[in-house]
């Protein structure tokens, strides 16, 4: 099995080891290697690529992801590249024509099977406001910022209380969040999320509320596509849930109708597969050109490559940045600088970069340990607010590069893998303590604001009562606090 998430190989693997089937476990993070399997449960990038050794069957799971251009040639490597004999390819109808495509190069048969959904899915009037929430709703918004804050907003002015799902959360905290969601006496009965509800979690949602229609696609502002709104609309009332029919509506009656005009169309075609330059090949020019650094030949991918017309080259800007940033670093042999450009490296956050060169330094002297203030700041306690919170979000990630580089390089190099590890687990519960925190923060501010406008309200009942402009033990005149009308008001 290949999948998108490490969540969902870690459910492939517990489920089939849980009923008796020996199933090994391979992602960025974790080799799981149990006796005597015949399966194993891996993230796309991990499949098992190559002529040794031989599947009876592989699943790949998500086929519409090869279109991404960051992960995307994963599923073109592992369509092209599993050595299997029958290969399942689940997605949506956008992937037909590109996997006929590819398949009729390879000469391989193509068998495609449509599936519907076992329950109704339909359009809603809009929400218009949140006091008209039930339990079981989603409502979906596209930045971390955003889902923060309608969670804030909705706890404020309802009696609801909301459980969050957002990619940057770590993958166990977003699955704590889902149990809480799922699980009626919890007491989370709204769901905020972004789009990544749209694969991995099964959840028990009984209508999608779009909180906008259009997502920040890191370089600019863009409309949901047809696709997008299906796949994370059709989350609502799936098979399975308490729900036997599933609404799509959005807040503004705008909105609504931008869902309507999308909904109609029919899902475009895939028309081309991402690929990324392979080592072996990025290897051969450097030993071509030994005067170009690896950045430069980088560049020279992205400028002079030359596919055909079902492929496109993965996004490579990142890539080249993170190699010129490494350059700067002694000694740093070709093979580690050809792990760290493809490592998971978040280049537009300074810090990020930063440690990723703290790691690199280590690299050839054989030790990358990690800094003593990550490990410090990872024992303060829960997040009390956003920044906080923000932080402890940014050290999962700089711990998950750190443990995928060690999957690669070697964990006799980076030696603090499994402190790393503990590290990682930790973070992830003091997250879901700081969103329970959340929730309990806002129900205070809001009981606060309630005693100060209970104490108001008696004031100018005692103002009222006695008739003279002046409250009860209050020293101060009319004249003194300033204009009568206004004091009355």
């Amino acid at each position: 099995y290949a999948g998108p998430l490490r969540l969902l190989a870690w459910e492939v693997y517990e489920k089939l080891n849980a009923m008796g089937v020996p199933c090994s476990l391979s992602t960025g993070q974790e080799e799981i290697i149990v006796e005597d399997a015949r399966h194993i449960a891996s993230t796309t990038e991990r499949a098992e690529i190559g002529l040794e050794g031989r599947f009876d069957v592989a699943v790949i799971d998500e086929m519409q992801m090869v279109t991404d251009e960051m992960r995307g040639w994963a599923w073109t490597q592992a369509l092209l590249g599993l050595p299997a004999d029958i290969i399942h390819l689940c997605g949506d109808p956008s992937i037909v024509d590109i996997v006929e495509d590819l398949c009729a190069s390879t000469g391989d048969n193509v068998t495609v099977n449509y599936y519907h959904r076992k329950t109704d899915l339909s359009l809603s009037p809009p929400l218009k406001n949140f006091t008209k929430l039930r339990r079981g709703d989603a409502v979906i918004a596209f930045s971390r910022k955003r889902i923060i804050k309608l969670k804030r907003l909705i706890e404020e002015k309802t009696d609801w209380k909301c459980a969050v799902v957002y990619g940057a959360l770590p993958p166990e905290t977003r699955k704590k969040q889902a149990l809480l969601f799922n699980d009626p006496s919890s007491g989370y009965d709204i769901l905020i999320a972004s789009d990544a509800i749209g694969m991995g979690l099964n959840l028990n949602i009984g209508r999608v509320i779009f909180s906008a229609v259009e997502k920040f696609d890191g370089e600019a502002f863009r409309s949901l596509t047809t696709s997008e709104v299906k796949q994370i609309g059709g989350r609502a009332g799936r098979y399975g849930t308490e729900f036997s029919e599933g609404y799509v509506t959005a807040m503004d009656k705008n909105d609504v109708k931008h869902l309507k005009a999308l909904w109609k169309n029919d899902i475009t075609p895939i028309k081309k597969a991402c690929v990324q330059p392979p080592n072996f090949l990025i290897t051969t020019v450097s030993n071509l050109r030994p005067d170009k650094s690896l950045s430069k030949i980088l560049q020279f991918f992205k400028d002079h490559v030359v596919l055909s017309e079902s492929y496109f080259l993965t996004e490579m800007d990142s890539r080249i940045h993170i190699a010129e940033s490494l350059e700067e670093v002694p000694d740093l042999s070709w093979s580690d600088q050809l792990y760290f450009q493809a490592a998971p490296i978040f280049t537009r956050d300074p810090e990020v970069m930063e440690a990723a060169r703290h790691f690199a330094r280590g690299c050839p002297k054989n030790l990358v340990e990690l800094p003593r203030e990550m490990i410090s700041c990872a024992k303060k306690g829960p997040p009390r607010n956003d920044e906080d919170l923000l932080k402890l979000e940014r050290l999962y990630k700089l711990l998950e590069i750190y443990v995928w580089l060690s999957q690669k390089i070697g964990e006799e190099v980076f030696v603090d893998v499994e402190l790393a590890r503990d590290m990682m687990e930790n973070i992830s519960e003091l997250i879901s303590q700081g969103l329970a925190l959340l929730s309990k923060s806002t129900k205070a501010r809001m009981k606060a604001g309630e005693k100060r406008r209970k104490r108001q309200q008696q004031k100018q009942q005692q103002i009222h009562q006695n008739g003279d402009g002046k409250a009860k033990g209050n020293k101060y005149t009319n004249k003194q606090r300033g204009s009568k009308n206004r004091f009355r008001k």
